[in-house]
């Protein structure tokens, strides 16, 4: 007999999850997260102290503009402060990492990324904001009932899989959204929006990408992969269609690494793409 629809709305929120669904996305994030926080380490003095681009008293005056954490009693002033801060961190997301102490390093881990955005309003971007949001839906998941140090001695849970579903769809809003957004601009239609990322003082990593700029091919080349861009982030909510899943999976996949190599925006590729763990196929128990 064919499900109703209430049988199908129940069998999407609540089927029960595989266990290493919550592991690998655990993992993807404390590692995506490792690469963040180790990426700052060496500007600590520069981003988080009173001899650095914004001091206490700046940083408060922007607190309202950012979020709840930020507060009197948790402020950096001093490098031996924001070392420390740093260090438990990297310590907790190392715990978080291989599952050791069930929620507790995540939510702390979780918390000192938000704190150091609040201490610092300029060192955020794209990819700060995907960490933040999916170690969020992470907080919801039982994230050590495999794959981790904690399963060695409990035997893992059932668990329903809302928590994924829901972090899913805020996914295919973030590319739904982002798609609208460049909607709006004109050189996503002309075909334009490509090259111009190779435009000097934008986001070209290598010197040479400018040299494309003149070259006649480039408007032939760009035009179509603007537009694919586009068309695909538009479509993302095409994933949750198994015929189309490993598609759109792989063209993400070639478009965040051609990002990450070509372009100067960490972390974004490498956080967006943790994501995409929520959707990956597991494979079969032996």
């Amino acid at each position: 007999m064919p499900l109703t629809a209430l049988q199908r709305w129940s069998a999407f929120w609540f089927t029960e999850e595989d266990p290493r669904r919550f592991a690998i996305m655990r993992i993807g994030w404390a590692l995506a997260s490792l690469g963040a926080m180790l990426r700052i380490g060496p500007h600590l003095e520069l981003l988080y102290t009173e001899q650095g681009i914004l001091p206490a008293r700046l940083a408060r005056q922007g607190w309202a503009h950012t979020h709840l954490l930020a507060n009197d009693w948790w402020i950096l002033t001093e490098l031996w402060q924001a070392q420390a801060a740093w260090g438990c961190c990297l310590g907790l997301l190392l715990l978080t990492l291989v599952g050791l102490g069930g929620r507790v390093p995540l939510v702390l881990s979780w918390l000192l990324l938000l704190s150091f955005e609040a201490r610092n309003p300029l060192w955020p971007n794209g990819g700060n904001y995907v960490l933040r949001v999916f170690g969020f839906y992470l907080l919801l998941m039982p994230v050590t009932s495999a794959w981790s140090l904690d399963a060695l001695w409990r035997s893992p849970k059932p668990a329903a899989r809302w928590a994924v579903q829901l972090f899913r769809i805020n996914l295919c809003l973030l590319y739904l959204a982002t798609g609208l957004d460049k909607a709006w601009f004109g050189e996503w239609w002309d075909g334009s929006a490509v090259a111009l990322t190779m435009v000097p003082g934008a986001y070209a990593r290598f010197p040479w990408m400018e040299q494309l700029l003149s070259h006649p091919l480039t408007p032939w080349l760009s035009a179509p992969m603007s537009w694919s861009v586009l068309a695909w982030e538009l479509t993302f909510w095409l994933v949750f269609f198994g015929r189309f899943r490993r598609w759109v999976l792989l063209f993400g996949l070639i478009l965040h690494s051609s990002i990450s190599v070509l372009l100067d925006v960490p972390p974004f590729s490498s956080a967006i793409l943790s994501c995409y763990l929520a959707f990956v196929a597991l494979p079969r128990r032996g």
